[in-house]
């Protein structure tokens, strides 16, 4: 029971760190494997649970043990990473929105090409570890809406920023029917998923 007390601790632990990467850089690889991690640990807490319950008797201190580390590795699962995505994405892009900005004033200055049937912009390549994909368009009163990706999984998983010149986005505009989930991150910028 010692040991596999010990790889539950050390499995959690390597979870925590995977779910960071995960929430960093989210891509259908880094998906599948936290989604893998995911249930394994959490079957795995419960299987220390069950043993914990049935070796009480034999070894209570190691039973305790036991249970403390099932009920810590649930507790990482369930609790501290769902409540660390959203502040940590918000802190990465806090940390780069001078690029984002950067990039705003090239597309505003007709710097950067998009593609005018998809409306995909290419980046240079000192921008391109910003974002998986940056869409443009140049409304007909002349604001612009510009959407970084910067997540990305399957099936259709996005996650990322919008910058909006505007700073207005109607309830029925297209914008809401493509991202269903926006909310304000600041002035002209909106953090976006589907």
């Amino acid at each position: 029971m010692k040991k596999i007390t010990i790889f539950t601790l050390a499995y959690s632990i390597t979870f925590f760190v995977w779910s960071i990467i995960f929430i960093l850089h989210t891509n259908i690889f880094t998906q599948i494997v936290f989604g893998v991690m995911l249930i394994s640990l959490v079957l795995l807490a419960i299987i220390m649970i069950v043993l914990s319950c049935t070796k009480w008797r034999e070894n209570q201190k190691m039973a305790i043990i036991s249970l403390a580390t099932s009920i810590f590795a649930l507790t990482i699962v369930f609790i501290i990473v769902p409540r660390i995505g959203r502040p940590l994405r918000d802190y990465v892009f806090k940390h780069r929105l001078p690029l984002y900005e950067e990039v705003i004033q090239l597309i505003k200055n007709d710097k950067l090409m998009i593609d005018s049937k998809t409306s995909k912009v290419t980046l240079p390549d000192e921008y391109s570890h910003i974002a998986h994909g940056v869409f443009a368009q140049k409304m007909k009163d002349g604001f612009y809406i510009v959407e970084f990706i910067t997540g990305r999984g399957f099936p259709v998983k996005h996650n990322g920023y919008l910058y909006c010149s505007k700073d207005i986005i109607s309830e029925n505009s297209r914008i809401r029917k493509r991202w269903p989930y926006i909310s304000r991150y600041n002035n002209h910028w909106y953090r976006i998923r589907d």
